[in-house]
């Protein structure tokens, strides 16, 4: 039966988005910033020129405690006391009643208000500050503290990571296993694609597994951690399985597994000549200079024609389409229209010989364009 796809709740979804704010973690850390009551009308009665507390309405005062409360964020509700607290160094230390200890309060803090009916912010005292907001006096105390006499901005202290520094030596001796294996660059990408592929017998268990079968016991870790540390920190994939494999490394590799010495040791150094002639090749393709004029061409896998899913045409006798490229420039340059040139044929018309691979590139030879500069 046919139908139509539909928009599902994120449950149903192939993929879940993540839902922080439904974390048990997320949903206590609002809770301790939330509100715990409603704003309440100052009992003081300070009406002077320095404490106004009984000139503020019912309204100021829920306009102050919503403003203060729209943000459950630790961070964010301190620097919103820094802004309606001012401290004052103070200049001369009294001693108290009936003491003869001196006050020790570094500052002097004044509370301010936003009054809508005055346009202006009036002061107030700390006890009508507190009583609207719902706060502890050490709160404020300890965020005035740290911004005027330490410099410091609010932070969140509580939470965060406390476990990374533990396993340090772990990931850095993780990371250092990795980069010992080979990797090649991707075949096709001439080289936009950052990536780069291990062989294709590998897997991320196995690798975990490799790890910790050498590694020392306090070192082991486990293949979930590997894992994480493989997709985070580098930017590796498995090649797939060769199928176009050159024909001098698979014959001096299977002469090794049969050979024994001393023939051996000269297979070995055959093989590792002919893959430094090879890098040393690849190396040269990457080079960009102007003297020297670099066309490197490649066959495309034949295509089938016509390529249609009914059944009959799968098993009857299709015919061959050919794809025969030649790109102008390094590894490096960009693919374009202007150096990108493709030669394509059906079987019908001509075989894919070396004849006419070599007509092809004879015929972009002789419509290239070499400048004085190249060789």
């Amino acid at each position: 039966m046919e139908c139509y796809p539909q928009v599902v709740d994120n449950k149903d979804a192939r993929k879940h988005r993540v839902d922080s704010a439904n974390w048990k973690k997320n949903k206590t850390n609002n809770d301790r910033y939330a509100p715990k009551d409603l704003p309440v009308k100052p009992t003081c009665s300070h009406k002077d020129k320095k404490l106004q507390c009984s000139e503020i309405s019912m309204n100021d005062l829920q306009s102050f405690h919503e403003s203060f409360y729209a943000v459950k964020d630790k961070v964010k509700q301190d620097m919103f006391i820094l802004k309606h607290v001012i401290a004052v160094q103070t200049k001369r230390r009294r001693p108290r009643s009936n003491t003869k200890h001196y006050n020790t309060r570094a500052m002097q803090r004044m509370y301010r208000i936003y009054c809508r009916s005055q346009k202006k912010m009036i002061f107030v005292c700390q006890k009508a500050f507190l009583q609207i907001l719902h706060i502890k006096r050490y709160r404020i105390e300890n965020v005035v503290k740290n911004y005027y006499l330490e410099g410091k901005f609010p932070k969140e202290n509580r939470g965060g990571d406390h476990k990374s520094h533990k396993y340090e030596d772990k990931k850095q001796n993780v990371i250092s296993f990795i980069k010992k294996f080979k990797c090649t660059e991707a075949h096709y990408c001439r080289g936009n694609s950052k990536r780069m592929y291990l062989q294709s017998e590998l897997s991320i268990n196995k690798m975990a597994k490799m790890y910790n079968d050498q590694t020392a016991e306090h070192l082991k870790v486990k293949a979930l951690y590997f894992r994480n540390i493989f997709n985070t920190c580098f930017n590796l994939g498995f090649g797939s399985p060769r199928v176009d494999v050159c024909s001098t490394c698979l014959q001096l590799t299977e002469k090794l597994k049969v050979t024994k010495e001393p023939d051996k040791s000269q297979l070995m150094i055959e093989k590792t000549v002919h893959k430094r002639r090879a890098k040393a090749f690849f190396d040269m393709l990457k080079t960009e200079d102007p003297s020297i004029k670099i066309i490197s061409f490649d066959c495309q896998k034949n295509m089938v024609l016509p390529k249609i899913p009914d059944q009959s045409t799968y098993y009857s006798r299709q015919l061959y389409f050919f794809n025969f490229t030649i790109v102008e420039g390094s590894s490096k340059s960009s693919l374009t229209r202007q150096n990108i040139f493709s030669y394509c044929w059906t079987e019908d018309e001509y075989a894919k010989d070396s004849n006419l691979i070599s007509s092809a590139v004879f015929h972009r030879l002789c419509n290239t364009e070499f400048t004085p500069e190249c060789n």
